[in-house]
């Protein structure tokens, strides 16, 4: 359309010229964006002054026509509600945003445009499309794909005076939040949130115009997310200033409103918990100097909690924040919390289920001093662990003749262990290369200083425990005694041990490891003239071996074919065809098929087994191909199921 693609790429007198004459305003181009949102993501006050100034004049002229007053019509939707909602949903001043069919918010679907034929439409249909209004009663219009309104791109795109035109100008909420519709949930962004992903100066020149303009950091979604929280766990510690100046009275209340979730157990969630786990010292110093608290739950979390009707108590269910930073941040965090005056015998939400339950619970009982206790033993644990020597393999490998002593060679166990001893050549060729080479050298420069940032955490971590004692605090058995029998492998005296590889360097062996799906483990003793008559093509010998008990007395019961090597997972059928021996091969997929058969269960059909060599025929093949134009050649195994049953015996 000739208006949007001078809103793109024009002038501002080309787009005056345009609007003169008649150009429709309302028209949407692929997305469903607007005139204003093209004119909001140019980032031109000319262009959009005219655009809307039209509108405004169109609005009037339409008003008229129709013997309306047109000081009946504002630029905005206002909200339709009734003002005994305006409570509900409160919390000392948060104000709650609802989403749904009511919503001003809500996004048009669809943005397929079908294009007539001009020669169809009737001389009535182009009148009332020349009738139709061009201009916009709410400018607060979103997209059709995305649900964006000018505000939102002009935020984007980062044009603080689009935004303050918008705002001053034409009285467009700063307040509206892009909300998006999926799955019946609503994805809530606030308009200052949009306002974080430009560089530092640009978003607090963003975040200062709209707070000046009417944003406010305690508008929330449905879980009470504010605006605030939202900007604590994307932004920088410095656009707190802006909050804090702009919007004072707001974000000092904001900032002590938790967030609560959904689940089968609720969360209550405080934005300085979130700088706690998310963010460095200079979040959780800005937000404690400014009115943050560090005695949860106060009284007015208890009313808040009370008003959302949950089951459990509040204790139960808000994560406190020197236990978040026990658990996740630097021991500076902690003793920075500890010394504005957190309690140092503070619990964990399990310890506080564990206390208020009046059966037995699986929960934990853990204080402070119980989460670093548990986090200076893990510590040490991973220190033992990089602390061991990598040395060089070429001492543990003796000669062939060592492992080959006593074998007979053209034998199955004699060829197994040469090709054990010529993998482990090569996989000790490769690891002396490796541990000769320069990037080998570098990873262990860097194992050091990882040892040695974890031996500083440890050691500061020792202080912060000492810090504690020092203030009274005590681990969760000693405060509670009769819940000694949850809390006791809290502290690390009984915690399971880290499991980690073991890097002990251990001699060459040949491993002769059999195992079975159904028993485990097997005696190699026993399995490995199995595996030689496999390797020879002896199908008699094979068949006496798991036909016949291998003992005298008959108590030993059969061999297994389904038995393999532990390590390297070959079994009898893969040796047979590895030697060629197909016949044998076959033999082995009949009586495994048959051994499958469960003892209960009456067999109608049964396999029959054809191992074919080199096979390039299928079925979707031509049959002009010849054998040099295949490079399928190979072993396949093919097989017909035979049904011998006909006849049911008794319906």
């Amino acid at each position: 359309m000739p208006l949007h693609l001078a809103i793109m790429c024009g002038t501002p007198e080309i787009v005056q010229c345009l609007v003169n004459r008649g150009a429709r305003l309302v028209s949407r181009v692929a997305g469903g964006f607007t005139s204003p949102h093209l004119a909001a993501a140019r980032g031109d006050v000319r262009i959009l002054r005219a655009i809307l100034r039209k509108s405004e004049a169109n609005q009037v002229e339409y008003l008229e026509k129709s013997n309306k007053n047109p000081e009946t019509a504002g630029h905005n939707i206002e909200s339709d509600g009734d003002d005994d909602e305006e409570g509900e949903g409160e919390f000392d001043g948060i104000s709650v945003m609802r989403t749904g069919p009511q919503s001003p918010y809500a996004a048009t679907q669809g943005s397929m445009v079908i294009v007539t034929d001009p020669s169809k439409v009737t001389m009535e249909e182009q009148n009332d499309e020349e009738d139709e209004p061009n201009f916009y009663d709410n400018l607060g219009v979103i997209s059709w794909d995305i649900p964006l309104s000018p505000l939102h791109v002009a935020i984007l795109n980062g044009h603080v005076d689009i935004v303050n035109c918008l705002a001053t100008e034409f009285g467009v909420d700063v307040n509206q939040p892009f909300v998006k519709k999926e799955y019946s949930q609503s994805h809530v962004l606030f308009s200052m949130l949009l306002a974080m992903h430009h560089p530092f100066e640009i978003s607090k020149a963003l975040l200062q115009t709209l707070l000046e303009l009417g944003a406010s950091s305690t508008q929330a979604d449905m879980q009470h997310l504010t605006a605030f929280y939202s900007l604590v766990m994307v932004g920088e510690s410095r656009l707190l200033d802006a909050i804090f100046k702009f919007d004072g009275p707001a974000s000092h209340l904001a900032i002590n409103h938790p967030t609560v979730t959904t689940d089968w157990r609720p969360r209550a969630v405080l934005p300085l918990t979130t700088a706690v786990r998310h963010k460095g010292i200079a979040m959780i110093e800005k937000s404690l100097d400014n009115g943050g608290t560090l005695s949860v739950p106060t009284e007015c979390h208890r009313r808040f909690w009370a008003r959302q009707g949950k089951m459990m108590k509040i204790e139960a269910c808000m994560v406190q924040l020197i236990v978040k930073a026990a658990e996740f941040s630097t021991p500076v965090v902690v003793r920075k919390l500890l010394d504005a005056g957190a309690d140092p015998n503070t619990m964990t939400i399990d310890a506080y289920a564990l206390l208020d339950s009046d059966f037995g619970s699986s929960n934990n009982g853990r204080t402070v001093l119980d989460v670093i206790g548990a986090r200076k033993d893990f510590l040490k644990s991973l220190i033992q662990h990089r602390s061991k020597p990598i040395t060089s393999l070429n001492a543990e490998l003796k000669s062939d003749a060592v492992y080959l002593d006593g074998l007979m060679e053209g034998t199955f166990e004699y060829s197994f262990v040469q090709k054990d001893l010529a993998m482990a050549k090569i996989a000790v060729e490769v690891i002396e290369n490796e541990l000769n080479s320069k990037r080998f050298t570098e990873a262990q420069q860097q194992e050091k200083q990882k040892a040695d940032g974890i031996k500083h955490e440890i050691g500061a971590l020792e202080k912060v425990e000492q810090a504690l004692k020092a203030k009274g605090g005590k681990i969760f058995a000693e405060l509670h005694p009769t819940h000694d029998g949850n809390a006791h492998v809290q502290h690390g005296r009984d915690r399971m041990p880290l499991v980690l590889d073991d890097t002990t360097l251990k001699k060459f062996e040949i491993n002769y490891t059999f195992t079975d799906q159904d028993v485990g483990d097997l005696d190699m003793k026993q399995y490995l003239p199995l595996f030689q008559a496999a390797w020879d093509g002896d199908l008699v010998r094979v068949k006496q071996l798991t036909t016949e008990p291998q003992a005298l007395n008959k108590s030993s019961s059969s061999l297994q074919l389904t038995a393999m090597h532990k390590v390297r997972l070959f079994d009898p059928f893969t040796i047979a065809v590895a030697q060629g021996h197909f016949k044998l091969a076959r033999a082995i997929l009949q009586d495994v098929e048959a051994q499958q058969v469960q003892a209960d269960t009456k067999k109608t059909s049964c396999k029959v087994y054809e191992v074919v060599v080199d096979s390039n025929v299928n079925d979707y093949s031509s049959s002009g191909e010849t054998d040099d134009d295949s490079d399928n050649d190979g072993v396949g195994v093919h097989f017909n199921i035979v049904n011998d049953q006909q006849t049911i015996d008794d319906v």
